[in-house]
């Protein structure tokens, strides 16, 4: 199906998949991006499978170059009250030797003033690596809201400052299709795609990490919403799907279906 879309695939998508085997994924339905989680505080203790410098890192990039896939975003740098910046560093290092294009954070640090100040000396560095940082708004971190992000972002005034926009928080979080159109282009680091009903679930965080919906199958404007993103913006799917890795259905499968039902969504129907 041809498109306009430069696609990435979200590891959230299919977590039984080793990070090593992931370009292969992507490769295989049609992605030129992979999202990672790497070995950062709080990330490997939530669960999540995870780079490390080292042996995986060197067998992923041997990967990445196998099937021809770049890394969109490197996962997750969370800045807490307490989070010493300093010490992303190695993270840092091995997003720039991998050739990602972004890091991805999540705000935890409620008081406003020292999160600008911690986010702005966290882009200050990873310009440094050569990588933008897009700032997720989610329903579990304090910044939970385009309008938040965008306030945050314009606050710390850094040129590789971004916002990933994530559908699912942002419908999850009040927002509309008018919303959009406070964006700058220059501002979005990235789209993530999933569907939902509007109506929220009892449990927000499993259906964040275990359950969306496809696209297609929910009540999410996505195609209004990618029609008014820019063609460049790099399309990250996010849709797991751990209802049907219980039905026995492999991963190749169900990231093949996120990608086909991602696409119907910005192509002509």
């Amino acid at each position: 199906m041809k498109h306009q879309r430069t696609l990435s695939l979200h590891h959230l998508t299919a977590l039984d998949v080793a990070p090593i085997d992931l370009p292969a994924y992507a490769a295989q339905a049609g992605c030129d991006y992979v999202g990672v989680f790497c070995d950062l505080p709080g990330v490997k203790a939530a669960g999540y499978p995870t780079l490390s410098p080292g042996e995986s890192e060197q067998q992923f990039r041997e990967a990445l170059i196998a099937h021809d896939i770049s890394v969109n975003n490197l996962e997750l740098f969370q800045i807490r009250p307490d989070t010493e910046i300093y010490e992303f560093r190695e993270g840092l290092a091995m997003g720039n030797r991998l050739g990602a294009r972004q890091i991805t954070v999540h705000m935890h640090d409620t008081n406003p003033t020292r999160s600008v100040a911690a986010f702005s000396e966290l882009c200050r560095i990873a310009e440094d690596y050569g990588l933008d940082v897009a700032l997720e708004f989610t329903s579990f971190s304090a910044v939970r809201t385009l309008e938040e992000a965008l306030t945050l972002l314009r606050a710390a005034n850094r040129a590789n400052g971004r916002v990933a926009l994530d559908l699912l928080h942002f419908f999850r979080n009040g927002g509309t299709l008018n919303a959009i159109h406070s964006l700058e282009p220059h501002e979005l680091g990235y789209v993530q795609v999933c569907d939902g009903m509007y109506q929220t679930p009892e449990d927000l965080y499993a259906e964040a990490v275990k359950n969306r919906m496809l696209p297609g199958d929910g009540e999410f404007p996505i195609r209004q919403v990618l029609s008014m993103i820019p063609d460049h913006i790099i399309v990250d799917i996010e849709v797991p799907q751990m209802r049907f890795k219980e039905q026995g259905i492999s991963a190749r499968s169900r990231i093949a279906l996120a990608v086909e039902r991602t696409i119907r969504t910005f192509t002509p129907r």
